[in-house]
This record gives C-alpha cells, sequence and structure tokens, in this order.
C-alpha cells in the first residue's frame, strides 16, 4: 500500500528526533529578551537604512523587504533573495543590493550573484565602497581564492561594523563547501580574525578555517575565544559547532579536556553534555548532568536528560519526568517546548486525553504552528475530519517558525487534504489540490510540493480511476525524493495496478524494502506484489506480517484474497470480518468482497 496513506500519525517516532541533544539545534536560553532576536534586529535595520536612502516613493518597496526578511526568518531564503533581487531592479539602492548579493552567496546561488554584480555595474559603474564589496563577494561568490584574499583587507578596512560581520559570515559560509578557499586563506584569516577577537563572526571563521587546516591548537584557541563572547551559544554557532562535529568529531572533546567545563558559561557546560550524549558515552553525560541539576535545576539540563534518558535505553517513563520537570522550571518558551514533546508522545501511544492535556498547555506564541498540526493530528486519529478542515482554515496565517518549530508546513497541509479527501467530492478535493501545488510551486517549497503530488496522485488512482495521471504525480513525487523507501513504495504500488508496469512496480517496493524491511506498509506492498506474480506462498508470508504488526482493512483485503485462492476460505473470510471491523467503507476491501460474492 502507498507508505503515507496508510497511516495518519505521522507523529510516530518524533519523541526521539525532538529530544535529541543536537548541537545544531536552536536552543532557548533561560532568559530571551524577544526584542534582541537577530530577526527583529535585521527587520529594524533593513528598516532604519530604507529610511536613511529615502528610495521608497511608495510603500510596497518597502513592505515588500520587509515581507522579504520575514520570509528568511520563516525559513524560506530562496523567496527573500528573489524578493530583494526584484525590488534592488526597481530601486537601483546600494544597500539592497548588498543585502541581496548577501543572500545569494549563503544559498550558493551564485549565477543570481553573477546578475547582481552585473547590474549594480550598470547602476553604478564609478568605484565605491559598496560597489568593492559586491565585486568582492562576487569573487567569493565564483570560488576566486586568490583574489578574494588579496582584496580582504583593504573591504574590511572599508566597511562598518555590521559589514564586517557579514563579511566574516559570508566567509564562512562559502567556506564550509569549498576547502580550496579554506587551504588558500587559513594563514590569512588566522591574523584579520584575531584582530577582530571580540566579534562572534570573525571566530567562527578562524575555528572553520583552523580546523579545515588540522590546526587543532588555533581551532582549540578559537573555540575558547568564542565560549568567551557567545556565552549563549548562538544559533551560527551552534551551526558552526554541528558541521565541525562532522568534520572532526573528536574536536570537542579535545576542547573540553584543556578547558574545564565547570570554568566555562553555562551553555557551553550544557553542550558538553550535548556532545557526550551524541557520541553516546551516556554515562560520562549522565555524571555530568547529575553535578549541573544538583547546583542548577533548569529547564535545558532537563531537556538533556531526557535526551540521555532516551536515546541511552529508550527509556521513555523516566524521559517523560524530566521533560514535565522542564516544563515546571522553564520559560514560557521552554514549556511551550516541553508540552509539545509531552503531546507527540502521547498521541503516537494513543493516550490521546493526556495529548489533549499537554496540547492545551502550549501556550508560546512560538510553538502556535505546531500546536495547530497537533490539535489537526488529535482530531484526525478521532476522525472528526471537519475539524481538522476547520483547525486548518482558522490558522491559515500560522507558518513555522525557524527557531523553535518542529514540524513543517507541508505536515500539516497533509492532515488537511487527507480530512478533505474523506469529507469532500472528489472534484472538489482535486480543485483544491491544484490551488495548493500552484502556491507551492511558485514559492519553490518542494517539500510541500512532494506532500501535495502524492496527495493528488492518490485521489487520481483510488477515487477518479485516472491511474496514468496518479503514476505521473508518483513519479514526479519519487523524483523529488529519489532515495526515499516512501516515494520508491508508493509508486510501486500503484504501478502494480497496470498490468504492463507490474515488474517495474515489483522492483520499485523491492528497493523499499531493502531500505526498510519491518515497515508495514512496504510490507503488504511486498505480499501485494508476489501476488500479482501468482507467488501466494511468498505473498502470504509478507502480508501476514503487516497484518500482524498493523492491522487495517486495506492489508486484511489482501491478506484475505490471498488466503481464499490458496483454498483457505475459512481464514479469508475471518480475516475480511476483522477488516470491516477495522473499516467498514474501505474501498478496496469492499471491492474484494464483490469480487468474491462475500457477504456478511
Amino acid at each position: 500500500m502507498p507508505l503515507l496513506n496508510c497511516k495518519m500519525r505521522v507523529l510516530v517516532g518524533l519523541l526521539g528526533f525532538g529530544l535529541s541533544g543536537s548541537l545544531w539545534a536552536a536552543h532557548t536560553p533561560n532568559h530571551v529578551d524577544i526584542n534582541k532576536s537577530p530577526e527583529l534586529q535585521r527587520v529594524t535595520r533593513i528598516t532604519q537604512q530604507l529610511e536613511r536612502s529615502k528610495i521608497i516613493e511608495d510603500t510596497q518597496n518597502t513592505f515588500s523587504l520587509l515581507g522579504a526578511e520575514i520570509a528568511l526568518e520563516r525559513g524560506q531564503p530562496e523567496l527573500a533573495l528573489n524578493t530583494y533581487l526584484a525590488v534592488l531592479k526597481k530601486t537601483k539602492d546600494p544597500e539592497v543590493a548588498e543585502r541581496a548579493m548577501e543572500l545569494a552567496v549563503s544559498l550558493r546561488q551564485y549565477q543570481l550573484a553573477e546578475e547582481i554584480y552585473a547590474l549594480w555595474q550598470d547602476i553604478q559603474p564609478d568605484a565605491s565602497p559598496a560597489q568593492r564589496r559586491i565585486s568582492w563577494a562576487r569573487a567569493l561568490a565564483s570560488g576566486n581564492a586568490p583574489e578574494v584574499f588579496e582584496q580582504l583587507d583593504a573591504i574590511l578596512s572599508e566597511a562598518e561594523e555590521g559589514q564586517v560581520r557579514r563579511i566574516f559570515l559570508m566567509l564562512s559560509q562559502v567556506s564550509l563547501h569549498n576547502s580550496e578557499m579554506v587551504r588558500t586563506g587559513g594563514k590569512h584569516i588566522h591574523k584579520l580574525a584575531w584582530q577582530y577577537a571580540d566579534m562572534p563572526e570573525a571566530m567562527i571563521a578562524e575555528t572553520i578555517y583552523s580546523a579545515g587546516n588540522q590546526e587543532t591548537k588555533h581551532t582549540i584557541a578559537a573555540l575558547k575565544k568564542l565560549s568567551e563572547i557567545d556565552t549563549e551559544l548562538s544559533y551560527v554557532t551552534r551551526m558552526t559547532l554541528g558541521v565541525l562535529i562532522r568534520e572532526q568529531p573528536n574536536i570537542l572533546f579535545k576542547f573540553f579536556d584543556k578547558h574545564d567545563s565547570r570554568d566555562l558559561p553555562t551553555m557551553w557546560q550544557e553542550l558538553e553534555i550535548e556532545n557526550l550524549i551524541q557520541a553516546k558515552k551516556y554515562g560520562e553525560a549522565q555524571k555530568r548532568l547529575k553535578k549541573l541539576l544538583d547546583n542548577n535545576p533548569n529547564a535545558n539540563l532537563y531537556f538533556l536528560a531526557a535526551s540521555q534518558a532516551y536515546q541511552h535505553n529508550k527509556n521513555a517513563p523516566e524521559a517523560l519526568i524530566y521533560l514535565e520537570k522542564a516544563h515546571q522550571h522553564g520559560t514560557p518558551q521552554q514549556k511551550g517546548r516541553a508540552a509539545t514533546m509531552l503531546a507527540i508522545h502521547f498521541l503516537s501511544d494513543n493516550r490521546w486525553e493526556e495529548a489533549e492535556k499537554w496540547i492545551a498547555r502550549i501556550q508560546a506564541a512560538e510553538f502556535a504552528f505546531d500546536k495547530n498540526v497537533l490539535e489537526m493530528s488529535l482530531a484526525a486519529e478521532r476522525k472528526q475530519w471537519n475539524q481538522v478542515i476547520k483547525l486548518y482554515n482558522d490558522n491559515r496565517e500560522l507558518a513555522p517558525n525557524i527557531q523553535h518549530h518542529i514540524f513543517e508546513e507541508a505536515q500539516r497541509e497533509q492532515f488537511y487534504v487527507f480530512a478533505l479527501a474523506e469529507t469532500r467530492a472528489p472534484q472538489a478535493v482535486l480543485s483544491e489540490l491544484n490551488r495548493m501545488l500552484k502556491a507551492a510551486e511558485k514559492n519553490s517549497d518542494n517539500q510541500r510540493i512532494g506532500v501535495l503530488l502524492y496527495q493528488r496522485g492518490i485521489l487520481y488512482s483510488d477515487k477518479l480511476n485516472r491511474l496514468n495521471d496518479a503514476i505521473v504525480d508518483l513519479r514526479r513525487y519519487l523524483a523529488l525524493n529519489p532515495e526515499s523507501a516512501a516515494a520508491q513504495n508508493s509508486l510501486g504500488y500503484t504501478l502494480l495496478s497496470l498490468p504492463e508496469f507490474v515488474n517495474e512496480g515489483a522492483e520499485l517496493i523491492s528497493k523499499a524494502y531493502q531500505k526498510d524491511p519491518e515497515n508495514t506498509a512496504i510490507n503488504d506492498s511486498m505480499g501485494w506484489a508476489y501476488f500479482m506474480k501468482g507467488d501466494y506462498a511468498t505473498a502470504k508470508i509478507y502480508l501476514e506480517f503487516a497484518y500482524k504488526n498493523e492491522p487495517s482493512a486495506e492489508v486484511a483485503a489482501h491478506l484475505g484474497e490471498t488466503y481464499w485462492l490458496m483454498g483457505e476460505q475459512d481464514k479469508a473470510r475471518t480475516v475480511w470480518q476483522e477488516g470491516l471491523k477495522l473499516d467498514k467503507n474501505d474501498r478496496v476491501l469492499n471491492q474484494t468482497l464483490l469480487k468474491y460474492n462475500v457477504k456478511f
């Protein structure tokens, strides 16, 4: 069966993900001043720049650029870049040009960087500090290391503090994907970074370049300085450390061996524990946690304790106790995070009343989107389809918070579309899917595009009897997710419906099975593929496994038909009766009963 269609609880298994103490996950400090958030500061700065430059004859450009910054905050950088590019063409403003170039470089959209550079040359052919910075960024984007480091000193000497920070950040972003840049500029960055030693962005660049050149001493020195000037472990610093650990897993251990974490800021002490958990050194992590919790029972430490308990021995009860303590001791944001984690667990465990209780306790604005997804999930579990649709329509304006969200828009839309399919006429559902897909394609949101293509493919197959259209959509879905077992299974199962595609379908399902042999939906598809080939004995093995581990009406239809053709009619009737109790309206099961003229 199609993998996504077999089970509405897409939340199952997220507990471990949500608990894990990831070095690159967003981390909520014990005290947060929302007015000092990087996102708000960036929007304020852009507004002030626009006021100073007096480029706005009407309010549209102002709102466009503010919208671009909000899009960036919400995790839509491509939309932000395209907006900046459009405004640049209208306003010809240097501040807009620089910001557009920064985004192009950070997104590795080097062709767009060339377009911005050419446009700016037309706007301002005479040399200026802004033009030189844009020219330098172009060299950085194109990977021209000699030119980058030849011009770097002069570029920094002309730049204001905010521009210097962005220059170091761009260097870091590009260098993460360009080892030649790191090798060429290592000594240069080492000298320059320490001239700006009180600037976290400079120390981040020094960390990346020193680590990339295997200069452990310099790397540890840069991390020590970073721990002094970035005591709260900013998002950018965590991202850097995450990449660093992937490349050199032992570098943080060397750092903490040299610098006792008890002498470091609290957030860096927690970082050591996260690193121990990631390295599966659970005993050491537990000892450090106990000492820290004795002195400072704060929510972040309880989150780490929950992660340690869950990852060490999958001890969910102990992890839940720590999450409840995190909720008890936390800030509003931390309470929101803890309540979200607890709601996810109870939903996945089919404990709906407890899930409902914790969903109600999610009060932080940062988790409003996640709360909406959880409310929709709970309503879907209870088959309250009209409530799912209402929850979606009443909260359309909500968007995932880039620093605090767990779910994506694609997951929310999946619940909504599924509810539509259960309550609306197929043509009405198709019209809504087409509208949503058009919007997702306009924003180049591949995750949403994939989910919507999948749902439309299933609609074509199950409700509209348009198998060829279904296969087109599911092939596109697979193209967006080429390594996904779910994508391979979904297309493979649908291909089994057409005789000329049975072999291709079976091959795709086999590939999916090799990646995820315990998955019940894939086992059902494997069994059905063997059934289509006439190998009922082998089909029975896979179908019995699927039915035992996750009984559903559709699997009952497949297993019962296999029993029937193997001469075990009594078994077939028993399984079919059980399937009707699970879902008396299941299309596949009812078609099967009609085929064999079986009535109950």
